[in-house]
């Protein structure tokens, strides 16, 4: 679970550096130095899907346990789990934009 969701965290960051240039020191060096410093423990299950807010503060997970994880960007701890009323895996969740998060 945890292993995939920094390898989608990893991939995130890789297919948007373009966008993360402006907000970061960022170089191609720099995305391939990155390292796993701690792990998230929140899902049972394989996480599916790594969101980031607009202002890059929050991270939104959803998982095989069909829960939806919601992060602070330092990942020191997750703000809420939201149980859902899912009965498949999720595969898919963003912010609404325009909503202030």
């Amino acid at each position: 679970g945890n292993r995939n969701f920094f390898s989608a965290m990893l991939r995130v960051l890789l297919d948007r550096q373009r966008q993360l240039r402006p907000h970061f020191p960022a170089d191609d060096l720099w995305l391939q130095n990155l390292q796993i410093t701690r792990k998230l423990e929140l899902h049972d299950g394989c996480v599916n899907t790594v969101a980031w807010d607009k202002e890059g503060r929050l991270c939104l997970t959803g998982s095989d346990d069909r829960t939806l994880g919601l992060w602070r960007f330092n990942g020191t701890s997750h703000r809420r789990r939201f149980l859902t009323k899912h009965t498949q895996n999720i595969f898919a969740a963003e912010f609404v934009p325009e909503t202030n998060n």
